[in-house]
Parts: C-alpha cells; structure tokens; sequence
C-alpha cells in the first residue's frame, strides 16, 4: 500500500527554501458541501471573477470543500492511532483552497499557489502530496517526502504552474494520509468571452397577454470570442438565443415579455458560454388588465323569419396605449380549447390505430399493399397537426361574427357584426367570448335570437276531414317553440371579495312559457377540482389550497356554488338561485352563469358574473412585544395588536415554532388564528417560556390567509432568569466546640420565586 512507504517526519510550516507562504487560510473558513454549493453567477460578479488576478482570487477564497475521496486505506499499516474522531466522510486533512485555480496568465511566465493542509484530526497525522507528471505544472513539497501534522496545524505546498498559451489546463494533486487518498483539482483558466449583460432586468407593469420589448446592445469585452447559447423560460423569451461573437463586437439581443396571466412574473436568462460558464440575469414584469372592454354584455338580435338574415353590433373600446389583438371564440379559456383539442386528437388516434388494423389484415392477402401504411399513418399524422395548428375561431351555421379576428388601435373603438340567420321557428342563445390583448379573462357576448315561420293561419275555426280512404294518411304540419325565461337582474356584480370568504348574491329565473320547463345552472370557466378553502376550513384544519392532504394539484379549485343548480319551473313559475363565490385565486373574474334547459339545447341564457378576489393587508402594530425578566420553563403572556384598515375582512394564523425542540425560547397561541373584521383589530395571545438563561430576540411568524407576501415578523424580546434563592444566614459560627462531638447549625434556604430551585450543598475548602 502507498502509506506503508510513508517516513514520519515532524516540521513547521515553511517550505524549502524558506518560502513563506503570503495567503493565510481563513481562521474559520465555511465548509460547503457540494450539495448546498449553488452558486448562480451574474454578469458583474462573472465579470469581477474573471478581473481578478491568481493572487487576489485566492485571497478573497472564504469557503471550502470537502474534497473527494477516491480510496480508503488501513490505518494500522501506518499509524498506532488506530482510531479518528472524524467520520469516514470526513478526510483528517482539510485543502485550502479546496481548487487551485490559476487565471490571467501570460504565456512562458511562471506563477505560484500554496496548498494549505490542516490537520482536522484530534492526534497529529501523516500527510503526503503527489502531483503526476506535467509539463505545466510542478509540486515543491516541504522537506521531507512525507510530514507529521500536529492536531489543528496545517502543511503548506507550492504548485506552480507555467503555461504555454493562454487556454484552459486541467490537473489533479493526489493527497494521501494514513486513512484515505482524495483529490485536489487543479484549473488553469485562460482567456475568456464576457458578455456585458445587465444584472437584472425589469420589464415593470405590462399589459397581461400582450408582448413588450426590451432590447439590449451586448459587447464581447473579454478577451476571446464569444460562442454562447441564451435560454429562458414562460413567459419570458429571447432572439437570438445562439450567437457568435468577436472581441469588442456588439450584438442586439431582444428579450420579451408575454405574461398570460395577471400578477408578479420572474425568471433568469441564462448565458450559457462554451467554456462552460453559465451567466444568470434575473428577470421581473408584472402583468396587469388593461381598459379594454365590451360596449355590452348581451345582445338580442330581432326576431327573423326563416332563410332570411338580421344584425346587430356590438363594439370593442380600447381605452389604453397598446394595440389589442381580439379573437372570437367558443370556448371561455385556453384550457378548455386545449382539453377540446386533446380529445379530437385522442379519437383520431384510435380511428387509426383501427385502420391500421383493418389494413394489416388486408395486407396479408395482398403484400403489395404495405407500401400504402407510410401513407395511412402519413394521413393521421397530418389531421393531428391541424388540430394542434387550429386557432379555434367562433364558427357556427347560425350566428355569424365578422369580423372574427382583428386588431383595436390605442384609445379606438371597432364595430363587429353578430348576424342572425336561423333555420327553424325556434329561440337561439349562445355565449361567445372575446380573446383580447390586455384583458386575462375572456370577454364574455351572450347573442339571443328568434326564428320565425311565414305568418301564416287558418281561414277558419274548424277542419273536418270527412271520409277517408283506408291507407290514404291525412297530414297535418305545424311548429314546436321552447319555452321563454328570463333573470330578474342584468348581472350579478360580487365587487371586491376576501379571498377565502363566501359571499352570496341572489337572482330569479322566471319561466314565461305556458309548459314547464327543467334546467341546469354551471359557470363554463370555474375550476373542476376541490371546492375552494373557506377561512372557516383554514382555521379549523390549518389548511391551505396549495396544500391540502389528496387534492388534485393539476386542476384549479371549485369556487362557485349554485344554489339550486339543477329544478323544474312551472308554467308562468319562477325560482329564487343563489350563487356563492369562495375565492382562492387573486384575480378578476368575468364569467357567465348560462342556463342549460332540458330537450331545448346548451346556453340557451346567460348572465353576466363578475368580481375581484383580493387579500386585506393585515398590519401588526407592535411589531416588537417585550416580555422582560421571565424565569425559566415558566408561562408569560402578552398581547400582540393585528389591524385590518381595509372594507374586507381577513383571515390570519400565528404560524407553529418551527424546531421547537432545540429553540432557546418556545412561543405559542391559546388563540393562533382568527378573523378581523373590517377597519377594527384583534388582540392574539402570546404564551412564552424562557428555556435557558440570558436576552433573547425570537421572531414569531403571522401569515395572512391567500397572501404570496412573506408572514409578517414579530420580535419577542426576553430575557431568561434561573430562580432566587434566599440564603440565611450568610455565615455559620460553630463558636469553641469540643472534639469528637458533633454539632449542628441549621441554614435556611427561601425559594423567592414560583419556579423550582434545584439544589446541592458541599463543603469547600477555602
């Protein structure tokens, strides 16, 4: 084995030669392990380490490694200390650096860096350093083949280093002690692009599903030309993302922002170098709605005789500075097209693989028909892609938009056409939706029209067909009309909810018909999984809708409740609905309540639905509670102050100490959470015991039910105090006693304190 050829030897540590070594390894330098080291690189932080010079990194080098070991040897071959307090993850010397780096050279010159060793074990160790053979590099050991290192001392070696050209090198220093061998890496770094990227970049307040731009002039000013790659990530992207570029070159690169959805948007862009560096730029926009809307929310087109057409308009206003991009659509979201697309392509999936079965079959009479299975599946392949591509405009044989797909100008208005042409006598209704830029939600347009057959009607009261022929039928032709209904409202408008509050608002849906009429109420828009968490839910179970125990993460919750949703009104009948909104998505809603009616068709009403879920700013008046003297392991209370200025109410919890076992003080709520109505405030309990003696500064945590923001802080200052013990009296005098008799005095020792004092009594020699 390797060590066995170990010589002890004991020395200081300087090197031959009396070299000195100028860089001194931290007194406590951090230990990183190579699972928590994450570091992320910016473009002026890249742009400094690369400045710097092989003396100046070493110098500013505050962390350490734990280096790889490649092989565990036997102690016993080598040392009669058999046994470490170390743990065999652990090597009994720690390097510093844990990388010998060398950077900014000039070719044919000779540069230096010390390798520090220090000694981690508790007895001194053995250590030797062997760096194979290198036309670059070059190990200068200490006298001595092999040292003895005192416990918490360290072995200084030179590694110098003589380039050639200025590119990268790569090596290794092989470190080998009494129980194990690990690695040192050594790197040259030579010449290297730097982009000038800012560090961040911040796109602000955007309107939501529209594009905005920000394009950057990027010069190379490293000293090598630039191959990179950029990368990003939703709703952020950038062109060009893969590029060339020459020493003190410039390029236009553009980065945009496209958020989908309203709220706070972030992310990094990603240089991504051929040396293998990567650079991040962090990135920031916030999407927001912009003024745009519907002139109306419904719009009824005149009755209409059959075969024949009738308009109305409706108008698209654009009160903001953007270009506003509109579609037509069917369906009331994005997902809703895409699960409508995912079905179609599931179904031509099976149609194929049923073609394809039907053909192999056929091909088993007449191989020459194989050839055409590219062609079938060729076939399926193109119809899928369509699906995909199909942009799902509004397209229907009754109603008619146009135009279907166009753009509004800043501060404009567009007129777009619904027109009515009916097939049967009969009343039409559907709800179609605005896809527009600057809006999130699509606008919903609820179109209703009637059909009618020629006026026509009997000369007179009575027919009689007299005497019929057997097998000669008589026929008799007429119309069949739906029945007739209507709200007693135009909208239901909830305004500004508390995220997590039911609110409920009412409507009556009446049936002017003279027949009956069954129905079912839905919101096409709300989600499909759980129903949302209510404040009631959140304070009794501690539960929140991105964590509850078996909810389907991928689909959003259910937060309207329609109250009846499904019934029968009689004739000339009409019925009170209630419908309760319980948010847990801070956004703005604009949705329909449509009416499904049995035998007569889907949406055949709607009502306009809409709202705001925020979440109140809950403030903490006393954001520093001071408890004072407490005794140790013994309950103090104070009071902490939460306010609610705001016109909703809110929900909040005093989250649980986290690593309580182990906290020098423990804090706790006989009342953790509750609701504060609005513009009034709340006292909550706070229960503190001091576990150890001397001030503490604890920070308890207060979250806001539906709030992104971090928990409000509270410090809770204390200082910890063991009991007092009244001791009397202070001096004991036996006075003259005689020998070999016993005496007694008493001392009296007096708890001042309602905690218990444990204590022993021995006799000291003073």
């Amino acid at each position: 084995m390797a060590t066995g050829r170990l010589r002890r030897s004991v020395g200081s540590s300087k090197m031959a030669g009396g070299f000195q070594s100028k860089v001194v390894a931290p007194r406590n330098p951090k230990v990183v392990k190579d699972a928590e080291e994450s570091v992320t690189l910016t473009p002026s932080a890249f742009l400094k380490e690369m400045s710097l010079t092989t003396e100046q990194r070493l110098a500013s080098t505050r962390e350490v490694r734990r280096p790889r070991i490649i092989q565990l040897l036997d102690m016993s071959e080598t040392s009669h200390q058999k046994f470490s307090a170390l743990g065999l993850d652990q090597t009994l010397f720690q390097p510093f650096p844990s990388e010998v780096v060398f950077q900014r050279y000039v070719p044919c010159e000779v540069y230096e860096v010390p390798l520090i060793l220090r000694n981690n074990d508790k007895v001194p160790r053995l250590v030797k350093v062997v760096l194979e053979s290198s036309p670059y590099f070059k190990l200068i050991s200490p006298n001595g083949v092999c040292r003895k290192v005192a416990p918490g001392m360290f072995s200084t070696f030179r590694i110098l280093f003589t380039p050639e050209e200025n590119k990268d090198y790569f090596h290794q220093l092989t470190c080998i002690t009494e129980r194990e061998k690990f690695v040192v890496p050594i790197r040259a770094i030579g010449a290297r692009a730097i982009l000038d990227f800012p560090d961040q970049l911040n796109f602000s307040v955007c309107p939501v599903k529209y594009s905005t731009q920000k394009t950057l002039l990027v010069r190379n000013i490293g000293n090598r030309e630039a191959r990179y790659r950029i990368s990003t990530q939703s709703p952020f992207s950038v062109d060009p993302s893969v590029g060339t570029l020459g020493i003190g070159d410039t390029v236009q690169v553009t980065v945009e922002f496209h958020p989908l959805k309203t709220g706070d948007h972030s992310g990094s862009l990603v240089v991504h170098y051929d040396t293998g560096e990567d650079i991040h730029t962090s990135l920031y926009g916030a999407a927001a709605d912009v003024n745009i809307r519907l002139d109306r929310n419904s719009l009824t087109v005149e009755q209409t005789y059959l075969t024949l057409s009738n308009h109305r308009s409706v108008v698209i206003h654009n009160r903001s500075e953007i270009i506003a991009h509109f579609q037509w659509k069917a369906f009331v979201t994005q997902e809703e097209e895409d699960q409508w697309k995912l079905r179609r392509c599931r179904r031509l999936q099976k149609q194929e693989e049923k073609r394809m079965d039907f053909f192999l079959k056929e091909c088993t009479v007449d191989p020459t028909l194989r050839e055409r299975l590219s062609l079938l599946s060729r076939t399926f392949q193109n119809q899928r892609a369509r699906v995909q591509e199909d942009s799902m405009l509004f397209s229907d044989d009754i109603f008619t938009i146009e135009p279907v797909e166009g753009d509004v100008w800043p501060n404009s208005s567009v007129e777009i056409n619904v027109i009515f042409k009916p097939r049967e006598a009969r009343v039409y209704q559907q709800t179609v939706y605005c896809d527009i830029s600057g809006r999130e939600t699509r606008l919903p347009l609820c179109i209703k029209g009637e059909g009618m057959g020629p006026p026509a009607r009997f000369s007179f009261d009575s027919w009689t067909s007299g005497r019929c022929l057997l097998d000669q039928p008589t026929d008799t032709r007429g119309c069949v009309i739906g029945p007739t209904f209507h709200f007693n409202v135009p909208s239901l408008h909830f305004g500004d909810v508390s995220f997590g509050f039911p609110h409920t608002l009412s409507c009556r849906l009446t049936n002017t018909s003279l027949v009956p009429m069954t129905f079912n109420l839905r919101i096409p828009g709300d989600g499909l999984g759980e129903p949302s968490v209510t404040n009631l839910a959140q304070m009794s179970e501690g539960t929140c809708p991105s964590s509850r125990k078996g909810a389907r993460r991928h689909l959003r919750p259910t937060e309207f409740t329609i109250t009846p949703c499904r019934g029968t009104i009689r004739s000339q009948g009409f019925l009170d609905i209630q419908v309760t909104l319980c948010s847990n998505t801070l956004k703005r809603y604009e949705l329909a309540l449509v009416v499904d009616v049995d035998g007569v068709g889907k949406e055949v009403l709607a009502l306009l639905v809409t709202a705001r879920c925020v979440v109140p700013p809950l403030q903490v008046l006393n954001p520093i509670v001071t408890f004072g003297r407490c005794l140790l392991k013994f309950p103090y209370q104070q009071m902490l102050t939460l306010a609610n200025d705001s016109d909703l109410p809110g929900c909040y919890r005093v989250l649980p100490q986290e690593h309580k076992e182990n906290a020098a003080v423990w804090y706790s709520s006989s009342v953790p959470c509750g609701v504060i109505p609005p513009h009034s405030s709340v006292e909550v309990p706070l229960t503190l015991e001091a576990q150890v003696l001397g001030e503490q500064d604890t920070v308890a945590r207060v979250a806001v039910f539906g709030s992104k923001e971090s928990p409000l802080k509270i410090h809770l200052l204390s200082s910890g105090e063991g009991p007092v013990v009244y001791v009397h009296p202070s001096k004991i005098n036996f006075g003259s006693i005689q020998v070999l008799q016993d005496t007694s005095r008493t001392l009296h020792l007096a708890n001042q304190t309602v905690i218990p004092a444990p204590f022993w009594a021995e006799m000291i020699a003073i």
